[in-house]
């Protein structure tokens, strides 16, 4: 049986003022409509309130998921952008691989290994019976150009950063 009441015991019955009930009868024509004494069916009220929340759920869950997708697919198409980006600075040589870093780095320290281990040798060499001051002179000479040629080969690798170096000094001191 369809219980009619007036506004204000529909406006408690369902929990909102009556103003509410105003402006929903007002600005939407799936309202039910009052009765000619004014009353309305408050079970059609209540079954037109939940398909509204329903399609406001409804329209929220849609949202959430466009919302979903959409997020996701941003993030991948940056994901793609930054990809070919990092393959076109590889093309241009501006990364190397990390097996041609560290065998570059191994050979640089090889031929400074040699270098240092052939020092006394040469320098027994060039300085045998030498007087005091072109010994020194020797040495200053012979230990810039060594170190210049050492320095040439460091430029040779890319940029070292500050963690790379650290490690190729470690392994020196080692």
């Amino acid at each position: 049986m369809t219980k009619l009441v007036k506004q204000s015991e529909l406006a408690k019955l369902i929990g909102v003022t009556a103003r509410a009930i105003r402006e929903w009868e007002s600005s939407d024509p799936t309202f039910p409509q009052k009765d000619e004494q004014g009353n309305y069916d408050a079970e059609a009220v209540v079954a037109w309130r939940s398909e509204k929340q329903m399609d406001k759920d409804t329209q929220g869950a849609r949202k959430k998921v466009k919302d979903h997708k959409e997020f996701h697919s941003a993030r991948k198409e940056k994901a793609n952008a930054d990809l070919a980006e990092f393959r076109l600075r590889i093309m241009k040589g501006e990364y190397i691989a990390a097996e041609n870093y560290q065998t570059q780095v191994r050979a640089l320290l090889v031929s400074f290994k040699k270098s240092y281990d052939r020092m006394p040798h040469e320098l027994a060499a060039r300085l045998a019976d030498r007087e005091e001051q072109y010994v020194r002179e020797m040495l200053d000479a012979w230990g810039t150009d060594e170190l210049n040629r050492v320095m040439d080969q460091l430029e040779t690798i890319n940029e070292f950063d500050s963690e790379q170096a650290d490690a190729l000094f470690s392994v020196q001191e080692g």
